[in-house]
Parts: structure tokens; sequence; C-alpha cells
């Protein structure tokens, strides 16, 4: 980073831009992080000022860390290795290391799910061979490419694009332990701009006695053995158009199994207290 600056030194305002651009870049991922974490663990928990705040402190750190950690290291090696040959070969090793350490707080944190530090580990050891491997790439384009050559937006241009790529292996992370911790089902929903728009119609607990009379009343809803089909609450829900879809989720090692039934109403409810529902219906 420090060569590709070494060009346009003499223009301050130019610094000035250029420092700006960077850190604008940068805080747009921190931002985009934070929602796309929610968006792959199907999570909407409103966090409030602190819990924003302290997310974002982590990144942070974990970033510079991370960025400390690339930098350091390989400069350290590349001295090292002049002394003993074989000692490079341990560079990518330590790096990596380094990298999980600095990544482990950032996939504990930021996830609005109940995660330990053992589920956070697959998603910080790919993010750190892949931010290696970037890291191994940017230095053979600087090898190949004289940074005091070009202007210094075109090197911002560089070094923006270098973070906005590895910004995505910290996502492909963060699928990783979503998908390893069966907290992304892949079913349509979730949160953010791209979420589908489906709405949570009744939430709750049963005991064995209530699960029962819901399931009865579910089963003369569905299957419309009576004029009129009420569940507990009071509300009619609309009958198939034709056959029911059902699938079934397995989580926590087979601890814990969700049922998810979706079908076309032949008939939207009358007393439906939600506007602008979908035509499709889930009861979950």
């Amino acid at each position: 980073v420090k060569q590709l600056f070494q060009g346009d030194t003499s223009v301050g305002s130019a610094s000035v831009v250029g420092l700006v651009v960077l850190v604008w870049g940068a805080l747009k991922i921190f931002r985009g992080l934070d929602t796309a974490f929610s968006e792959i663990y199907e999570t909407a928990t409103a966090n409030t000022f602190v819990d924003r705040l302290r997310d974002g402190a982590v990144v942070l750190v974990a970033l510079v860390v991370a960025v400390v950690a690339t930098v350091g290291v390989t400069a350290a090696f590349a001295l090292l290795t002049e002394q003993g040959p074989f000692l490079g070969l341990l560079t990518p090793v330590v790096l990596v290391a380094g990298l999980v350490v600095a990544f482990v707080p950032m996939y504990y944190v930021f996830p609005d799910a109940d995660v330990g530090v053992r589920d956070a580990l697959p998603g910080a050891v790919f993010a750190a061979a892949g931010w290696a491997a970037f890291q191994s790439l940017f230095q053979m384009y600087l090898s190949f490419n004289d940074p005091s050559a070009g202007s210094l937006f075109g090197s911002v241009i560089v070094v923006v694009t270098y973070l906005y790529f590895s910004a995505l292996v910290l996502l492909l992370g963060a699928v990783i332990n979503a998908a390893a911790g069966d907290h992304s089902s892949g079913r349509p929903g979730g949160v953010g701009r791209d979420a589908a728009d489906e709405v949570a119609k009744r939430r709750g607990s049963l005991d064995r006695e209530e699960l029962g009379a819901y399931l009865r009343g579910l089963d003369e809803q569905l299957t419309g053995r009576h004029e009129v089909a009420l569940h507990g609450d009071g509300r009619r829900r609309p009958r198939p158009a034709g056959e029911v879809d059902f699938v079934e989720y397995a989580g926590d090692g087979g601890q814990r199994w969700t049922v998810e039934l979706s079908w076309t109403p032949a008939e939207e409810a009358t007393d439906d207290p939600v506007e602008g529902a979908l035509p499709r219906r889930r009861v979950r």
C-alpha cells in the first residue's frame, strides 16, 4: 500500500480526496456486512445503537488486525528468508493463523443468532485462506506494475477493489458458518431490500394439548370438512385451491424439527388483518 501512494505525494489535495474515497469505501463495506450477515443468517433482530456501535468496533478492530497481520508477517518473513530459505515456507501458515485469530471475533459477534466460538471457526479459516490468497495476488500485481507510473486515483481504485473482493470472501465465510450451523434454511424471506414480501401471521409456543387442538383445527380448515373453519384466535384461514406442499427441516443434529405447509388459497380470508399479503400461504 505504501508503494502505491508514492507516485503523487506532492499533491496534497489529491491525497485528501483519495483518503476520503478510501474511508467512504471502507464504511460502505462495514455497513453492508451488517446487513449481509442478517440476510445470510435469516434474522431480523433489531439492534440498538449500542449494539451497532459494539459490532462496528469489533469489525473495525478485526479488519485492522487482519491488515496489520497481513503486512507485518509478510515483511518480517521476507527479511528472515534471507537468513534461512526454509523460513519462507512458514509465511503462509503463520499468516493464515494470524488472520483466523483476527476474524473469529467478527464471526462470533456479527450474527444475530446464538453462535459459539467453534461455530465461527469454519468461516474464519476459509476467510483467512482467501485473504492470504488475495494478498499473494496483490503482491504479484505490485511486482509486475510500477505504482509510481500511475495516478493516485488509479491507486485508490486498486486498493478499494482489493477491499471489495476481500469483503466477498468474508461473506462466503459467513455463508459457510450459517449453513454448517443450520442457521440458513434457504427458504424465501429474510430481511433487507431483497426479502420476500411475507408476513408472519402467528407465532408462539404450544403444549401437547394445545398442539392437538391446533392441528385438529388446521385439519378442518385445509380439508374443508366444515362450512366455517376457525382456529384459536377466531380468524379464518383460506382453504387451498389445490395441493398443499410441505417441507420438513431438521436442525441441531435432529434435536429441532420445523414443518412448513404452503398452499395457494381458493379465496382470501375476509378478516385478514394484513394488507398486501402474498397469494401463497405458509404455516410453520
